[in-house]
């Protein structure tokens, strides 16, 4: 019951803030409520699925939160969301690796969220009282998720106006560190990695629980 409120309240607060930072610090306690969800439906199922989502949330939280730096480095130190428009164009390797965090933040397959949400949705149904709370839970925080990550991408992609150009609004292409760059492609393939080569991964998930648990 904590998880899910968790799952909802940290999310109706990420769409509410106006500073990018902080939003994908309230989209952190959004995740850690799914771990618990998943903890708290006390079953193998829903721990392998929190452990998992443990993972998916690191590649992806880590990779849009460098991506962020790099998006607001070229927007001239600008935290605020509307004022990075435009900074997908003018930092192309952070555009590209926000877009990718945020659409496993959503659970879009092929990334490492939906493998997660997926799992914590087939742990739910071994029993049915947690089922309809849970898929609902998990179909609301999505919806919440998209609001707030696909919004920023759109502005990342809005080209600057006439108006802002003239009014001397940075609108040329940056280049960055290679550390950057590998950064930005490391977290994009661990999230594709995590997204598509499930099983490896899960098998060793499952293992430490027979260990541990």
């Amino acid at each position: 019951v904590f998880g899910i409120i968790g799952m909802i309240l940290g999310s109706l607060d990420a769409v509410r803030q106006k500073n990018i930072r902080k939003m994908i610090a309230y989209s952190s306690v959004a995740q850690i409520g799914y771990i618990f969800m998943g903890l708290g439906l006390g079953s193998a199922a829903g721990n392998g699925a929190s452990i998992y989502h443990i993972f998916a949330h690191a590649a992806a939280k880590s990779l849009v939160f460098v991506a962020a730096f790099g998006l607001i480095k070229a927007s001239e130190g600008c935290m605020d969301i509307g004022g990075l428009r435009g900074a997908g164009f003018r930092n192309k390797v952070a555009g590209v690796g926000f877009v990718a965090g945020s659409l496993s933040m959503v659970g879009i397959p092929g990334f490492a969220g939906f493998v997660s949400k997926l799992m914590f949705a087939e742990a739910s149904l071994e029993d049915a009282a947690y089922a309809i709370p849970v898929l609902a839970a998990l179909a609301i925080s999505t919806v919440l998720n998209a609001i707030y990550f696909m919004r920023v991408v759109l502005i990342l992609y809005t080209p600057l106006s006439e108006e802002e150009k003239a009014a001397g609004q940075k609108e040329q292409t940056m280049g960055n560190p290679w550390q950057f760059k590998a950064a930005i492609a490391g977290g994009v393939a661990l999230n594709l990695f995590l997204g598509i080569c499930t099983a490896p991964v899960m098998g060793v998930v499952q293992k430490g629980l027979e260990i541990f648990g």
